[in-house]
């Protein structure tokens, strides 16, 4: 699957709700491919930005950050806001399922998330931005 396919079919997907959203795209997106099936990488994808949408309701100048790494045989895409971050007690329980820090959230969203980047042969993990909010870095194999 083209990665910037897949990014590009989630953001026409998300329409309207991030279009108070400042999206930066950073790293080379054009010809790389991974190893994964198109539906279920947007899913992903819109999984992720949605999250970060959400993470940023109030704020006054809300930015998504989409970075590409190729890295050896494995391409990172990094999904970061610049929202307040997660609580602190939900930092280590985030792919938990059931676990939410969000009013009417069910808790299954990056759960789900998690486990279709490992049937994809990949990985999904978070880390606080630097200079605040919240980073999830999806990991998989070049095709």
């Amino acid at each position: 699957v083209r990665l910037a396919e897949a990014i590009d079919g989630a953001l026409l997907l998300m329409g309207d709700r991030l279009r108070r959203v400042a999206i930066e795209r950073i790293g080379d997106f054009t010809d790389v491919s991974v190893t994964a099936d198109r539906v279920r990488l947007e899913q992903v994808i819109i999984n992720l930005l949605q999250n970060a949408s959400d993470a940023l309701d109030g704020h006054e100048a809300p930015r998504i950050e989409l970075r590409v790494e190729q890295r050896g045989k494995w391409v990172h895409l990094a999904i970061a806001d610049n929202g307040p971050g997660l609580p602190d007690d939900k930092r280590d329980h985030v792919f938990t399922p059931f676990v939410t820090s969000k009013r009417d959230g069910l808790g299954l969203g990056l759960a789900i998330a998690l486990d279709i980047a490992r049937d994809f042969g990949g990985e999904l993990t978070h880390d606080d931005a630097s200079g605040g909010g919240a980073t999830f870095t999806l990991r998989l194999r070049k095709a």
